[in-house]
């Protein structure tokens, strides 16, 4: 399985909705498995700090068409999603061959309570646990950065993609998940870093995998199935 993490600094004046999507259309281009952007990817600011919902609703659909004419799995890190009665979640979008798939939530509150309340909206927290599916034969969990360590992981995961904004993102193997093997990758948007990782449950060893460099903005991982 090859999967491709977007390397981004959010929260730039370079970061912007074009040139944030030039390099998920690259990455398209090496036809990975799977793309992977940060958390907050898709979250564009005024300049008092107003969330740009016309810049989100363009997002996905320039998304969808982007993801029309490839087989690959797009997880582009995350967008504010606005509910009904002014409440907002915060969701990490998958789009597939034109479709937008899923709108998996994050559980924790970090930030996103003072996001909401700045665009005088209320945080509604999702249930972290659904926040997987299956591709091609394998279990995938998505993890919204503070989630990772609190999120259930199902014991047949294949992969863990760990969305992050966080100075000390990465992933980290704790009592009640340490009990069997897998992958995980680690996309974070503050440093910025793409990093990969497996843990060999039999063996006991955390290792980092061994990636290509693409150009600056893509890391590649090929993962044994």
């Amino acid at each position: 399985m090859k999967v491709i993490g977007i390397k981004q600094k959010i929260f730039e004046k370079k970061h912007t909705l074009n040139d944030y999507l030039t390099k998920v259309s690259d990455a398209l281009s090496y036809s990975p498995d799977i793309v992977v952007g940060p958390d907050y990817s898709l979250y564009f600011l005024d300049s008092k700090g107003h969330i740009q919902f016309n810049k989100v609703d363009e997002a996905v659909k320039r998304l969808k068409e982007l993801s029309r004419t490839s087989k690959t799995l797009i997880a582009p890190g995350t967008l504010p999603l606005y509910l009904d009665f002014e409440k907002i979640a915060h969701s990490a979008p998958i789009f597939k061959e034109g479709n937008y798939l899923f709108s998996f939530r994050k559980e924790t509150d970090v930030e996103n309570s003072d996001f909401a309340t700045k665009n005088d909206l209320v945080y509604e927290r999702g249930d972290s646990s659904k926040n997987k599916l299956f591709y091609n034969g394998k279990k995938i969990a998505f993890e919204i950065c503070s989630d990772h360590g609190k999120q259930l992981i199902d014991k047949d995961t294949f992969l863990e993609i760990i969305m992050a904004y966080d100075d000390k993102a990465g992933f980290y193997l704790r009592p009640n998940n340490d009990n069997f093997s897998r992958y995980a990758i680690v996309v974070d948007g503050r440093k910025p870093d793409v990093s990969g990782f497996r843990y060999d449950f039999e063996k006991k060893k955390l290792s980092f995998l061994k990636e290509k460099k693409i150009n600056n903005s893509l890391v590649e991982f090929n993962l044994k199935c």
